[in-house]
């Protein structure tokens, strides 16, 4: 959280939306972080809230990280019907291209919201950044423009390996 809160602070500057840090567990997102947008009419989850990992740009960011494996397990539990499934797994195809997943009032009527995988210097997903947004504001351009802005920011981030793994050889794909 300390190594990327001040790019959370760039973004909400730079785009003028909401950023926020989230982690998974289990098969849930859960917000660890939040660095409130500025304009007077703003989306912001609060610390804590979790949501399920299949729905919004962050779970999907964080699901596309995910083997296959740990796909499946997740969607069974989601117990979506099968062409929502097979959406579901194509999207997660187009996010592993991209580097970035969006949603369009997917949990928030008049929501968008776009996310990318946090890495640490391994290559390990360690958590997922996202901007989240009013609708009206950031039409689909906007934010494919800014999944980009993310997915380049990201790369330039050097977060470290967690210390206890690095120290014992562990390779977990924790976050």
């Amino acid at each position: 959280r300390t190594a990327v809160r001040p790019l959370m602070e760039r973004l909400r500057d730079e785009s003028g939306e909401t950023a926020m840090l989230f982690v998974s567990s289990g098969s849930r997102q859960v917000v660890i972080d939040v660095a409130p947008s500025r304009e007077p009419l703003r989306y912001e989850l609060e610390i804590g809230r979790s949501f399920d990992l299949h729905r919004g740009a962050a779970g999907k960011a964080a699901m596309a990280a995910m083997n296959g494996e740990a796909v499946r397990a997740l969607l069974d539990r989601a117990g979506l019907a099968p062409e929502g499934r097979r959406s579901l797994v194509a999207e997660l195809e187009t996010v592993r291209t991209l580097g970035y997943a969006t949603s369009t009032g997917e949990r928030i009527a008049g929501a968008s919201a776009v996310a990318a995988v946090v890495r640490d210097e391994a290559g390990r997903p360690r958590g997922v950044l996202g901007l989240m947004m009013p609708a009206f504001r950031n039409p689909p351009d906007r934010l494919r423009h800014l999944g980009k802005v993310l997915v380049n920011q990201l790369a330039q981030l050097h977060l470290p390996e967690d210390i206890a793994a690095a120290k014992s050889g562990a390779r977990g794909e924790g976050n």
